[in-house]
């Protein structure tokens, strides 16, 4: 019906087939540069733009669907000249959550881990989880306490996808004194988006409470480390 549809307005769901998103979208930047005299942008340069845009529209409505499972453990360190150092301690872990043994093994040790689940429709690129607090190290202070790194294919994830980020060794010596000492305030990640995500509260809670448990003398942890790392 004449007058009852303005031909200038341009109607837009973002959840609909991405082909007509990206054409609407088209059609209201060729409105914008019409209207107000705009240079015209190159097509290429204009894809990118309008992609960039799109995702992270699209991810407002995901936005905490990254999950965090941060849990306290101990792991057996089984020591064989055979591997190097670095090797030896990625391909020997043995996570368990059970305290049997950590009174009677000596290489029975502490060790944190991350579990991060993108749960959301899209690929998420994480960086490494880190605490913020105030963590006393043999270099001073350090307001940032991150996880080991991990390789960047290992850190992208697509939907429905996990990785788990761990933290052993005796730089783990620290955070848990710092924990103990209730020095943590926080626990984060970020995503390719910019977007931080927190552990909840209870999480920090119990693993405090675990290390409390179980590794409450950080002397004999060091003694530990010190025998034989």
């Amino acid at each position: 019906i004449k007058g009852a549809i303005n031909p200038r307005k341009i109607g837009l769901k973002l959840d609909n087939n991405i082909n007509d998103v990206k054409e609407k979208i088209g059609q209201l930047k060729d409105i914008f540069t019409e209207e107000f005299d705009l240079e015209t942008m190159p097509e290429i340069r204009w894809e990118q733009k309008r992609d960039e845009f799109l995702s992270k529209i699209n991810i407002i409505g995901n936005e905490s669907k990254i999950e965090m499972n941060l849990k306290a453990c101990h792991y057996t360190y089984l020591k064989f000249t055979e591997f190097p150092h670095d090797t030896e301690m990625d391909n020997k872990i043995i996570a368990t959550e059970s305290d049997e043994y950590i009174s009677q093994n000596d290489y029975w040790l502490p060790m944190l881990t991350c579990e991060i689940v993108n749960n959301s429709k899209q690929t998420r690129i994480v960086e490494e989880p880190y605490f913020e607090g105030e963590i006393k190290t043999p270099n001073g202070i350090a307001v940032q306490y991150g996880f080991l790194g991990l390789p960047f294919e290992m850190r992208k994830l697509e939907p429905g996808g996990k990785v788990v980020f761990r933290m052993y060794g005796k730089i783990i010596i620290y955070l848990i004194d710092a924990l103990l000492e209730k020095k943590i305030e926080n626990v984060s990640i970020k995503d390719n988006f910019d977007f931080c995500y927190s552990a909840p509260v209870e999480q920090i809670e119990e693993v405090t409470h675990y290390f409390k448990k179980h590794c409450s003398d950080i002397s004999v942890l060091e003694m530990q480390y010190d025998k034989y790392f």
